[in-house]
C-alpha cells in the first residue's frame, strides 16, 4: 500500500469577496551606519553564536545618495538560532507617518525575502512580501536594498 501524500493542495474560494490595495515600494535603502543609525550585539554561546542578538533601529531611505529623502525607520532585533532570523517592524515617516509593516523571515549575507504578517495605519492586516539585497559597500558601510509587495483590505466604511 502506497503512502498518502505528505502535502495536500486543495484550492478554496473565498468565503467572502474582498478589495485589496496594492503598495509597491522598490529600492528603498536601509542605512545601518549612517548617521542616526543605532545598533547593539549581545553575544550568544561562545561555541555556535547560539542566542547571539542584534537590536537596531536604523533609517530607510528612498535612495542611495546624501540627497536621498528619510521614508521609515527599521526596529528590532535578529536572533542567531543556526540561521538568523529577524523580526522586525517598519515605522513610517512623513507621507505614511503612524502606519507600520510587521516583518519576519531568515537573514542571510546576500538576498533573502521576508514575511509581511500586519501592520497599522494604511497597512491595516498588511500580507507581502520583501525581498532585501545586501549591496557591497566599498566605504566599510552596511546597506540594503528593499523591494516591498503589499496588500492591505479595503475596509468599508
Amino acid at each position: 500500500m502506497e503512502n498518502p501524500p505528505s502535502i495536500i493542495v486543495t484550492p478554496i474560494a473565498p468565503a467572502v469577496s474582498a478589495q485589496f490595495t496594492r503598495f509597491t515600494f522598490s529600492k528603498l535603502y536601509i542605512r545601518r551606519t549612517s548617521p542616526g543609525s543605532k545598533e547593539l550585539t549581545v553575544d550568544g554561546r561562545p561555541s555556535d553564536h547560539l542566542g547571539t542578538r542584534n537590536v537596531s533601529d536604523c533609517p530607510i531611505f528612498d535612495g542611495p545618495g546624501s540627497n536621498a529623502i528619510l521614508v521609515a525607520r527599521i526596529q528590532g532585533t535578529i536572533t542567531q538560532i543556526s540561521n538568523a532570523h529577524e523580526l522586525y517592524t517598519i515605522v513610517f515617516e512623513e507621507r505614511l507617518k503612524g502606519s507600520t509593516i510587521v516583518t519576519e523571515g531568515i537573514m542571510t549575507e546576500g538576498s533573502d525575502e521576508w514575511a509581511i504578517y500586519g501592520g497599522t495605519g494604511v497597512f491595516a492586516m498588511a500580507r507581502g512580501v520583501i525581498k532585501r539585497k545586501n549591496l557591497a559597500d566599498k566605504s566599510g558601510g552596511n546597506t540594503d536594498e528593499l523591494t516591498m509587495e503589499v496588500f492591505c483590505p479595503v475596509f468599508g466604511s
